[in-house]
């Protein structure tokens, strides 16, 4: 019994953040006398009948990040309110379309209004309107709506700015090593929010001399990542990201040495990308990796204690270039 209690209760929670907030104000609440879809719409702007009552207010606003908040979605919610107060006109005062940041949400308000019979005929206008507010909320869906999906190749350079150890913790201060080639590929998923997940790789290869050997770094990292992507023009596009995940060290010699240890790290991004197309674009990001790696290991069987983070840690940081692939 608790348990079906607690899943009702989860179920209508649910539910509810699927909606928009809907927010009335009732002067006095009349029996039913319409269903919602025969509710007459008139919009900002139109003539109402002389003979109509107003009996209150309603107003339909962003909900969460997962509202369903079209501008058909939206009405509707109004509609069905305004059948519930007993009345069968609504007048809307104001719309506010989607921004850049809002995905495809509308928010209106308007007037519930109790009309004759005789005035219950629809404007011989609303059709045009409806038509132009649906040609409205098209074109500022494709303006400012971000693409679902992302594929994106990159490469450009990374730099280690983290000090560098070699097992018996002497400090290398070596240009070479800490400059080198980075490179990523990265698939994220964009919700009509804006906000989204995917899943990166990115690599990190230098080399150089060390104590008269050539010597060479391969990092690796993959990591599920959570981001943020807001599309502020019709071809612009802003990024922000972070991600927690696996983190190894690799140091090969040209001797046959090799040198190994893995951890977690994290990465933090900006971007930003211009959509030449509809399906491929081109991009640009700064990055920041930081983590920290355990035991260090080599193919002599030795084994090196991990010392401090700071010590054993990696800090990076990329400039990047690519291509964007949309779908």
């Amino acid at each position: 019994m608790k348990r079906n209690l607690f899943l009702s209760l989860l179920l209508m929670v649910v539910l509810a953040s699927c909606n928009p907030r809907v927010v009335t104000d009732i002067v006095k609440i009349y029996p039913p006398i319409v269903v919602p879809d025969s509710v007459i719409v008139y919009g900002v702007g139109q003539r109402v009948p002389a003979s109509a009552r107003t009996i209150g207010r309603v107003s339909v606003g962003k909900g969460n990040i997962a509202a369903k908040c079209t501008y058909s979605d939206v009405l509707l919610l109004a509609k069905t309110e305004v059948a519930k107060a007993g009345g069968n006109g609504l007048m809307i005062t104001s719309h506010s379309m989607p921004s850049s940041g809002g995905g495809n949400c509308h928010e209106i308000a308007g007037s519930i209004l109790l009309l004759k019979d005789g005035a219950v005929k629809k404007d011989s206008l609303s059709d045009a309107v409806f038509k132009n507010l649906a040609a409205e909320q098209n074109e500022v869906i494709r303006r400012h709506s971000v693409p679902g999906n992302t594929f994106s190749v990159n490469i450009g350079y990374g730099h280690i700015f983290s000090n560098i150890y070699v097992a018996d913790d002497n400090f290398l201060n070596g240009i070479p090593l800490r400059n080198g080639v980075d490179w990523r590929l990265q698939y994220d998923h964009t919700f009509s929010s804006g906000l989204g997940m995917g899943i990166l790789y990115s690599g990190f290869r230098s080399s150089g001399w060390v104590y008269g050997t050539k010597d060479s770094f391969l990092e690796n990292y993959i990591a599920p990542v959570l981001s943020g992507r807001w599309k502020f023009t019709d071809k612009w596009i802003v990024k922000a990201e972070f991600g927690i995940g696996y983190y190894r060290h690799d140091e090969n010699a040209s001797n046959g040495y090799h040198i190994w240890a893995d951890g977690t790290a994290l990465n933090l991004d900006l971007g930003l990308e211009y959509m030449v197309t509809p399906h491929l674009g081109l991009g640009v990001s700064a990055g920041l990796l930081f983590g920290c790696v355990g035991d260090m290991k080599d193919n002599r069987g030795n084994v090196y204690s991990s010392y401090y983070c700071e010590t054993n840690g990696v800090a990076r940081y990329t400039l990047l270039t690519g291509f964007r692939y949309y779908f």
